[in-house]
């Protein structure tokens, strides 16, 4: 974790790449049963920060302007809209949200946004029998699902038969990842989304990895980061 945590914070433009990282996790077997975490944060953090660089916005507007519902649900509007009755209208910035700490057999939602889609997201192949139980707990009317790779065949043959094709928003893999992370990170974007992105993805691991950054104290105290270790090892 102390390694993955380095490379994080060490990552400069063109040096970041979503499919080592990914793959730190994969290969390691103390690390495996993070890896669904670590994915959301990866999509977490481009989600945001691509969302935020658009500069997108929503628009929450009462449409019905008559006076008397309008002054008699007043706090209603206030309290659960957010809106001023005199205004009837409030215009927002389009944003992302991680539901927080989830376990990793967790079906439930990963991502929501304020202007629609719940994003469910799977360090797996998406197959048909995974989008039933995905569109089975989500309640939501569009759904964006971000996996590894998927079943196209299967899935669209899936959403056409049971009438889902309008649910499901869009399928995500980490080949779309891994392109949106290469833009993000080149020179085209370096000072706008490139040190964004890095530093979402830094914030998010240290708030779900906090033990991470107690490793160093831990090494210093200890006098393990004065060992001289053999050719080929490391700490």
């Amino acid at each position: 974790m102390r390694g993955i945590e380095q490379y994080i914070k060490s990552s400069r433009e063109g040096s970041f790449e979503i499919k080592k990282l990914v793959s730190f996790f994969e290969c390691t077997p103390g690390l495996r049963r993070s890896i669904d975490k670590m994915y959301e944060i990866l999509v977490y953090a481009l989600f945001a920060t691509i969302v935020r660089s658009l500069k997108a916005q929503i628009t929450l507007d009462i449409g019905n302007k008559d006076k008397e519902i309008l002054k008699d649900f007043n706090r209603f509007i206030q309290m659960v809209l957010g809106i001023e009755a005199k205004k009837t209208k409030i215009v927002l910035p389009a944003a992302l949200y991680r539901v927080g700490v989830t376990n990793a057999a967790d079906k439930g939602l990963d991502i929501w946004s304020n202007f629609g889609p719940a994003i469910q997201v799977k360090h797996l192949t998406l197959t048909a029998d995974l989008v039933e139980d995905i569109v089975d707990d989500i309640t939501s009317d569009k759904i964006v699902i971000v996996c590894v790779d998927s079943e196209k065949d299967a899935i669209d043959a899936l959403l056409k038969q049971v009438g889902w094709s309008e649910r499901i928003q869009g399928i995500i893999t980490l080949h779309d990842l891994d392109d949106w992370y290469k833009l993000c990170l080149g020179k085209k974007y370096r000072y706008d989304l490139n040190t964004n992105l890095l530093k979402d993805v830094e914030r998010e691991f240290n708030a779900e990895f906090p033990s991470s950054k107690e490793i160093d104290p831990f090494m210093e105290k200890r006098n393990y980061s004065k060992i001289v270790l053999p050719s080929g090892w490391e700490i």
